[in-house]
């Protein structure tokens, strides 16, 4: 007879409905592919993958921006060709990314760029709104001279214009 041995949650994010998910720490860098896949927004003409704008360092990204129709077609190939099989695949490909930026602050010891691996980063939430199709951020950085930072960031992609995607950032 087996047993069942609760294990930690696979995806720990919160939800106050079923419309919502939320992150409330800064993701593993071993988990950025999986993070990027889960905060996706897209509206069927535009997808855009849910990774974090200013990157995590050492990370393996596919953060990406994808156009539907933008396709590439690869002849398959078979060992042996039979009636139905089909004679190419298409390839969705990667469109260029406007998300990734880095943001730097002058402090008197010098610049300094933020970055999730930086500094340390208090009050921090991310938040995908399926219904609004709207992933928005807030965080405070302290960065490693003691200067603080809040960004607050929103992105979305237009339900009814689908060739447009929105980005919001405010910092103080």
């Amino acid at each position: 007879r087996r047993q069942y041995h609760p294990r930690a949650p696979l995806f720990p994010y919160t939800s106050a409905h079923s419309w919502t998910l939320v992150e409330t720490e800064p993701a593993d860098p071993s988990r950025c592919k999986q993070i990027e896949s889960l905060f996706s927004l897209a509206n069927g003409h535009l997808g855009l993958r849910g990774g974090y704008e200013e990157g995590v360092e050492g990370a393996s990204s596919c953060d990406a921006v994808f156009v539907n129709g933008f396709y590439d077609a690869l002849p398959i190939k078979y060992p042996e060709a039979a009636f139905g099989f089909p004679l190419t695949e298409d390839v969705l490909l990667p469109t260029p990314n406007p998300k990734p930026f880095k943001i730097s602050i002058t402090s008197p010891a010098g610049e300094e760029f933020f970055g999730l691996g930086s500094g340390t980063i208090t009050d921090y939430s991310r938040t995908l709104d399926m219904a609004t199709a709207q992933l928005s951020r807030e965080l405070l950085w302290t960065s490693p001279s003691g200067l603080q930072l809040k960004i607050q960031s929103v992105r979305t992609v237009h339900q009814t214009r689908t060739y447009l995607a929105l980005f919001r950032y405010e910092f103080t």
